[in-house]
């Protein structure tokens, strides 16, 4: 192993470990040098340079330049934001990581954004195992994310590129060479033309990837392999013909060199750039002003690493030079940079005093057009405080972002979101409008009707609860199981009735979806549909040898109909067998209220705990604790949870219909509960899909155009992991329920099949002959369709694409094996531009190598799929959309990957499965079906499932 990538890939780990395990593990100063070498801390997004912001030259006068602290999620117990990028100041995007320090496999790349009120979790499709490091934007509807991912914890780290296309994230082809490859910074000139830059470490190379408007494709990058590691940490652009990337030479065991490429509209070639330390130099920020007017910014050690000062550098339009920083502390790094203008420009990173590094502090400097100096900003409430990207809105409003690591077990990392913010004065012209009442709008307040699907629950605490002894022992004695229990009378939550709910042995009720995991994660988590957490924690309800005597969960009925309460309730113990818990909760059956109560918590500082209602993932739920926070419950206390009254609409003021449609990225509103010395969040929420409907009912839109739907399942076989999601052309047709018209019609011709294998009163002839008359399908030269013959993912693309009535050009090649001119190339490009199949990376088989300079994804043309994946395919394309709910498949659990696609189309009647007691398939006590997610499709199944959902009662012409 050389010595370079032994210091890279020590770095890398780490910067995996909590704060306090470094000062275990290395000594301070190697700790100080290691930790800003992690390939990927370096990302920073500069804003800089391009038309999609418009800041004033300067700052307002008698603004202040104060920083605060602003609320952002913490979805796990680690989180690190390492990028942020400005649209305007109601449209800021940041991105990072997430993970959960026990393990479990949770976590993933975190992408939140800033609406003018407040930060929230957005859902992004990116696999569990993934990274992102860099974000910028073009517009609110034009945003890119880059970063790395692993298909497993052992797999080599392959490149990770999102794109936000104004309602979600989808993941979008991107080339790798040989081993492994990671991109840490992006910039976005244009909407076609985007650099994201990195490095191969397996190759000691830089890495530079450039986005066309088609595809995104590896540009020759200098130097292509040498003994240490090339990074390039950090990338901005004057002008298309003018792009700027810095980073680093890692020569190992410490020792760096500072590394600055320049794009000249033709290649990359390397700038000689100053080194003022002789022992350590590297960059990690550049933005690019103009021509003559770009900065870049790091650290240095000339004295062996006992000192560490900032390190600016300015291109004068001939040579780079070195611009003196103006901390007093020992040791800094600077990780960001954004410039509002020549004379406004802003520096993030970290500082300490470092006599044994236990400490970091924010680092902001400021330059003024004469020299940087310190800006006060505050810290995070942990002891190790980064900041690691920066972006100017404008002079007067620039955010920086980072996280804060805890010293002390059990290691938690949280983000950290700064605003630097004054209100400008305000501008006044012209003669202020006068306040009328319009026809449609009462001039005085009166109450409305409310639609409970859409309220937020709130919550009001208690003390002095008991618990009431429950007397039915359901069965679970257990770990981590679940099982279903009946209620005595139908109970609604979030205006959706239930008869019976899934009690969890870690402390959770789902009433849509049957999940355990022990891996606590704050809300909204991808485990639930329609769920209290009244104690979610890794517990235990097993005796495991006398460990936990007398647990279960117990129920029992009070009162009379129609005024009953059913109680479940939990006798379990923690994960360590060392503390007791008792947690009850009491369902009402005239009303959707509920109440917790506490009757035995621990209080140690360990616990990890999440208590709440979540309706779904990214619409509604109310939290009351997020992990680490069991001091907060107390014994005896009562939480009751209550919907928001409903008002009287006004006389002549229409009631709102249950068919509403809801603009999409609607968030609620957020309400502050104080408890203790905590603050919870009540109600916040990720974007959310356009149309209201149903949570039982799936729908289908007028036409078959879709866009890619965001995800947090790993990729599965059909590619998801780098499916390309370019924005579909718009539909405004209104949406049609299931029991519609088929919206694809035809004049009615006479059409008859002779398919030699598929017989009138065959299975699968009226699904065939439907798609045949319409040009769908084809047969064999030998006059066969061969209906049992595996479909395989070329055929998939044709028949959808078709269906669909997908027409458009089908642009440039996309897989390396899909040139133009083969079978299937313009129904897998359509299909792939539109986001509902994509491709494999190269390099994953011997038989599929990465090809220069493209180094293409594969597509697999001629490879099978499976039940599964083609539900998910045809749903997506024909845009079904709806909250299913509820168990039909024994083998389609609420966890399942394709569960989503397969229970929109059964409640559509458009696919079913197979009668339980089969060999290895056995009857449980619903007797319910299964439905072979993983089983291969045949070529006949595949035309009743196309037909069904593009051609419901298809009347073949």
């Amino acid at each position: 192993m050389q010595t370079g990538r032994f210091s890279h890939s020590l770095k890398r780990v780490i910067a995996w470990l909590p704060a306090s395990m470094f000062i275990l593990a290395i000594a301070a100063v190697a700790l100080f040098v290691a930790q800003p070498g992690f390939a990927g801390a370096q990302a920073a997004s500069t804003g800089a340079g391009r038309p999609k912001l418009t800041p004033t030259a300067s700052a307002t006068p008698g603004c202040p330049p104060n920083w605060n602290v602003v609320n952002s999620p913490n979805p796990l117990t680690n989180n690190y934001l390492y990028a942020v990028t400005a649209v305007s100041p109601n449209d800021v995007w940041a991105v990072g990581f997430y993970y959960h320090y026990n393990g479990g496999g949770q976590g993933g790349s975190l992408t939140v954004h800033w609406d003018g009120t407040q930060w929230t979790q957005v859902v992004n499709p990116a696999p569990l195992i993934s990274r992102l490091y860099g974000v910028d934007a073009v517009s609110s509807n034009d945003v890119w994310a880059v970063g790395y991912f692993q298909a497993s914890g052992n797999s080599l780290p392959q490149t990770l590129i999102l794109h936000w296309d104004g309602a979600q994230w989808a993941i979008l082809p991107s080339p790798n060479r040989v081993g492994s490859n990671e991109l840490l910074a992006v910039t976005a000139i244009s909407s076609d033309d985007v650099w994201a830059v990195g490095d191969t470490p397996g190759n000691h190379g830089t890495l530079t990837e450039h986005w066309n408007g088609s595809y995104w494709a590896i540009v020759p990058s200098p130097p292509e392999s040498f003994g240490d590691d090339f990074l390039l940490t950090a990338v901005d652009a004057v002008s298309p013909n003018d792009v700027w990337a810095v980073g680093y030479e890692d020569r190992g065991i410490g020792s760096s060199r500072t590394l600055i490429e320049h794009w000249n509209g033709t290649q990359w070639s390397i700038v000689p750039s100053p080194n003022p330390g002789a022992y350590y130099g590297s960059l990690y920020g550049v933005a690019a002003v103009a021509a003559d007017d770009v900065w870049a910014v790091g650290a240095y050690s000339n004295d062996g690493g006992s000192t560490y000062p900032t390190l600016m550098l300015h291109w004068d339009g001939t040579s780079w030079n070195v611009v003196p920083g103006n901390s007093s502390n020992s040791f800094n790094s600077l990780r960001g940079i954004s410039a509002v203008s020549s004379t406004d420009i802003w520096a993030v990173g970290l500082t300490t005093d470092c006599s044994l590094c236990l400490t970091f502090n924010t680092l902001i400097e400021h330059w003024d057009g004469t020299s940087w100096s310190v800006v006060p900003s505050p810290n995070g409430s942990n002891e190790f405080n980064r900041l690691r990207g920066v972006a100017a809105v404008s002079a007067n409003d620039v955010w920086t972002v980072g996280y804060s690591d805890q010293y002390n077990y059990p290691y938690l990392s949280s983000t950290l979101i700064e605003r630097h913010t004054c209100a400008p004065p305000p501008t006044v012209t012209g003669t202020p409008p006068t306040a009328t009442a319009t026809a449609t709008q009462p001039a005085t307040a009166s109450p409305t009707a409310c639609n409970v699907s859409n309220s937020n629950y709130t919550i009001s605490a208690s003390v002095g609860a008991t618990v009431v002894a429950a007397t039915t022992d359901i069965g679970l004695h257990c770990d981590d199981c679940t099982r279903t229990v009946a209620l005595p009378f139908a109970w609604s939550l979030y205006g959706q009735s239930f008869n019976s709910v899934i009690a969890g042995s870690n402390g959770t009720l789902g009433f849509a979806a049957n999940s355990n995991h022990w891996n606590v994660t704050c809300m909204p988590s991808q485990e639930f549909n329609y769920a209290i957490l009244p104690y979610w924690q890794d517990l235990h309800l097993d005796p495991a040898g006398g460990g936990c005597p007398g647990c279960g969960i117990f129920t029992s009925v009070e009162g009379s109909a129609p005024n009953r309460i059913f109680n479940i309730e939990w006798r379990a113990r923690d994960y360590f067998y060392t503390a007791v818990v008792n947690v009850e909760v009491r369902l009402h059956e005239d009303n959707s209220n509920f109440e917790i109560i506490y009757g035995s918590v621990p209080s140690g500082s360990n616990q990890q705990v999440t208590v709440g209602v979540q309706k779904d993932l990214g619409s509604r739920y109310t939290q009351y604790v997020c992990e680490n926070m069991a001091g907060i419950l107390t014994n005896g206390t009562m939480l009751t949870f209550s919907l928001p009254p409903c008002g009287t609409p006004s006389p002549g003021t229409p009631l709102p219909t249950s068919t509403a449609t809801a603009t999409a990225g609607s968030t609620s509103t957020q309400t502050a509960i104080a408890t203790g010395t905590m603050t919870a969040i009540v109600g916040s929420t990720s974007t959310w899909t356009a149309t209201a409907v149903a949570s039982s009912t799936s729908t289908r839109t007028a036409t078959a155009v879709a866009t890619a739907v965001a995800s947090n399942t790993p990729p599965q076989a059909t590619g998801t992991a780098t499916q390309p999601a370019t924005a579909a052309p718009s539909n405004t047709s209104t949406a049609q329920p299931a029991t519609s018209t088929p919206v694809n019609t035809v004049t009615p011709t006479t059409c008859a099949i002779t398919f030699t294998d598929v017989p009138p009163g065959s299975t699968f002839y009226t699904f065939i002959r439907c798609l045949a008359c319409r040009g769908i399908v084809s047969g064999y030269p030998d006059g066969t369709f061969r209906p049992g013959a595996p479909v395989t993912r070329g055929q998939i693309s044709k028949v959808v694409s078709n269906a669909g009535g997908f027409e458009e050009d089908p642009g440039a090649q996309i897989y390396q094996d899909v040139p133009p001119g083969s079978p299937f190339y313009p129904w897998v490009n359509r299909l792939s531009r539109r986001g509902h199949m994509g491709g494999y990376p190269c390099g994953i088989r011997p038989e599929e190598p990465c090809i220069a300079p493209n180094n293409m994804p594969y597509f697999r043309p001629s490879a099978g799929a499976t039940r599964g994946q083609l539900a998910k395919i045809v749903a997506n394309a024909a845009e079904v959309t709806g909250t299913p709910t509820g168990l039909f498949y024994t083998d389609v659990p609420g966890d399942s990957p394709f569960y989503v696609w397969i229970m929109r189309l059964t409640n559509l009647g458009v696919m079913g499965g197979y009668q339980c007691g089969g060999e290895g398939e056995p009857c449980d006590a619903q007797n319910r079906p299964y439905f072979r997610p993983a089983g291969a499709v045949t070529r006949g199944q595949a035309a009743k499932i196309t037909a069904n959902t593009f051609f419901p009662n298809c009347q073949a012409p």
